[in-house]
Formats: C-alpha cells, structure tokens, sequence
C-alpha cells in the first residue's frame, strides 16, 4: 500500500498546524515530565501471556531464511493445503505480558504516569513483572490468558485462549481487590482505561455494577472514561449496543467524559451494528464517519486509529492527523494499545489540544512498531521533532 492513500485536500487535516504547536510545547525543559508525573491512570481488566512470533516461507540453514511478510502468502498457504496438511515453522521474537491492560500500563507508566492496574496477571506472572514500570501497581484477579500472536508487515493474527479471562466478573474483582480499596483506586484517577471490552464477557455486567455501586461514590472531578472495544466480531449486536448504552450512562457520572477509540476494522463493524450509520466504502469514508457517530452514540468523544491517520470528534467538529507510517513495521502486536496510552495520558494532561493529543499518540505508536519498545517522554518527543520526516517518507527507523 502506498504510504500516503489519502486524499491530501480533504477538510480539517490538522497536521501540520498540531505538530508546529506540539513542537514549541515540547520544547519548555520539564513542562510535560512533570505533568504527566502527577497523573493517575486506571487499567484494566485482561490480562495475557502474548507470544509473537514470525513465520517462516523457506530455511536454507539455521542463519538463511525467508519470513513470511503478509497475511495474504499464509492464507494461501493454508488455503493450498486444504484436505491434507502441512508444517510451518514459527520464530520466536519476544514474550511478554499482554492485552489492553498490561500494554496500556506499559505505555503510560514509562511515559511517567502513576497507573492502577487491575487484571489477569498470575501471581502476578513473571512476564508482567519483568516488562512492567515501576510506576504501575498491580492487582491480580488471577492467572492470565494466553496469545500466540503470527505478525506479518500487513497485519497480524491473533490466536487466543480466554479460559481465564471468561471467568472475570464484578464478584472475583470484590473478592480479589474489595470494594473500598476498587473506589479508593478509582476516586484518586483522572482517566479510567477499559478493554478490550469485546475479549472479556462479563464487562458489561461490570460495568452495570459500577454504575449502580461505585460511580456513584465518587467525588465530583473531571475522568476520563476511555474504552477500547477490540475485534468485536464474535458478539451480537444486542451486546455492542449494551455496551454503547451503558457509555451513556457512565457518561451521566458528574465530571466523566467518555471515549470509544477504534481502528478502521472495527469502526466498519460498529457501521454494521447500527443501521442509522452510513456504511464505509471508500477510503476518505472513514473522515466523515465519526461527525456521524458522534451525534448518534451516546459518548463524548470519537477517535478512529489507522497506521496512516487518526481521527477525534468531540462534537465540535472532525479532526484529523497523518501518521507516520512504515511499512516495514518490526513489532504490531500492542501497537494500539501505545496509541490509546499516547492518547489517554495526554488528554489526561489537560495541557495538549484534540489535534495535539492524536500527535502525540501517533509517536507513541510510530516509536512501538519501529522499536517494540514503549516510548518514555524524550522518545516521543523525539518522533515528533521529525514527525514530517516521516509522513513524507516511509521510515522504518527512529532517527
């Protein structure tokens, strides 16, 4: 895919003028590492042991060999081999802790943020304990699922088993964490960050609960209720509008403002779910959908992801910036939970605009899929300094 398919005189690309701004901000020694130092995040409530791996076309020795680099050559692979079978070899390139939880932390606590995080993270887990900031806290409500992540330079898939994972639910986090240290945690933070809700079963019933037990408890103060549906093909429909209805109803809690961050494939699936949105046929679709969304859906803001743009809608109006696509990415697996961390600690920060905020998000990203690392600030702001660069070049190295 070209790295730039979009259409470059469509309205409201903020790019330029949001990085110019950022640039100057970044540049004020010490303004955003102690801000973000004082900012309190919550995370929750998976948790994964995630294996990512690359598989193998052809191995002439144990140093010469071809990866696969697209879905497109193993599902041919798999698809030639129906009605007998085959072998391929997969190579291990890191194992971690993971999900939305654990790779959210992993992003906002090494830019600085104090983080809660409550999930499914064994004793906790020695993978958690090694790749996790010290910044984070851990709370376990027992052991974790299991991924084994096949990364391709177009895509990635994900093969999951959830069996700890589907046993979640609002009694295992009382008896694990108990009611008054779970409101302890949630009244101290000005962002609380939820996925993936589509993996986890019971996150509505969850939810349910805290409208009716914990939100109620808490003092007045401006949160952010961030949440993350993930794939959400293997739920109905009635769940997903369950979910968007119980958004609603957070969103009644004084002080909370509620956001739904999506990537394209699942902004086409939440289309598919409510027959109001128009459905995305082309490219520069995905620009006008959210002014849609944004006056059905019950939330506060909208934010589409893609490795080329990002979009926000908080009912003014849609705004969009480039992103700083490669595309020979060397890591994807958690490249979206490092751009809803990126995003989440910086409108958390009160100190950068929408357009900003979708900036600094992209470099968190950028930096990930280019180094498999999670970004501290001095990172980031690397990225931005030269974040053209990178939008007008596909770059598959940090300068």
């Amino acid at each position: 895919m070209d790295f730039q398919p979009y259409p470059l005189t469509l309205g409201n690309d903020i790019t330029s003028n949001a990085v110019n701004t950022l640039q100057e901000k970044l540049r004020v020694p010490g303004k955003y590492r102690d801000t973000f130092e004082k900012i309190h995040i919550f995370l929750g409530l998976d948790g994964y042991v995630d294996s990512l791996y690359s598989l193998l076309s052809k191995r002439a020795s144990l140093v010469d060999y071809e990866v696969m680099d697209s879905m497109r050559e193993f599902s041919q692979r798999a698809f030639d081999t129906a009605g007998s079978s085959c072998n391929i070899e997969r190579v291990l390139k890191k194992r971690l802790g993971g999900g939305f939880g654990p790779n959210t932390a992993r992003a906002v606590g090494t830019l600085g943020a104090q983080v809660d995080l409550v999930g499914a993270l064994g004793n906790p887990s020695e993978v958690f304990m090694d790749s996790i900031p010290n910044r984070v806290t851990m709370h376990s409500l027992g052991d974790p699922g299991e991924t084994c992540a096949l990364e391709f330079d177009d895509g990635k898939i994900m093969l999951t088993d959830f069996g700890n994972i589907n046993h979640i639910t609002w009694d295992l986090i009382l008896e694990r964490v108990g009611r008054d240290d779970f409101i302890g945690m949630l009244e101290k933070t000005d962002a609380i960050g939820q996925g993936h809700w589509a993996l986890v079963p019971h996150m509505n019933d969850i939810w349910r609960s805290w409208v009716h037990e914990i939100l109620p408890n808490l003092s007045r103060g401006d949160r952010l209720f961030f949440v993350d549906p993930a794939d959400m093909t293997k739920r109905p429909g009635s769940h997903v509008r369950e979910m968007i209805d119980l958004l609603g109803e957070i969103g009644e809690t004084p002080g909370m403002k509620t956001i739904i961050s999506m990537n394209d494939k699942e902004t086409l699936q939440m289309c598919n779910y409510y027959q109001e949105l128009p459905a995305i046929s082309e490219f520069r679709d995905y620009y006008t959908i959210g002014d849609r969304m944004i006056n059905l859906l019950p939330v506060d803001i909208i934010v589409i992801h893609h490795p080329h743009f990002a979009i926000l809608n908080d009912g003014d109006r849609g705004i969009h910036v480039k992103e700083g696509f490669t595309s020979k990415p060397k890591f994807t697996t958690a490249a979206g939970d490092h751009f809803n961390g990126g995003l989440i600690i910086a409108l958390a920060s009160k100190s950068m605009t929408p357009g900003e905020s979708l900036v600094f998000a992209n470099a968190c990203t950028a930096h990930f899929v280019r180094t498999g690392n999670s970004p501290n600030l001095q990172d980031a702001s690397r990225f931005i300094m030269h974040y053209k660069e990178y939008i007008e070049n596909d770059i598959d190295t940090i300068a």
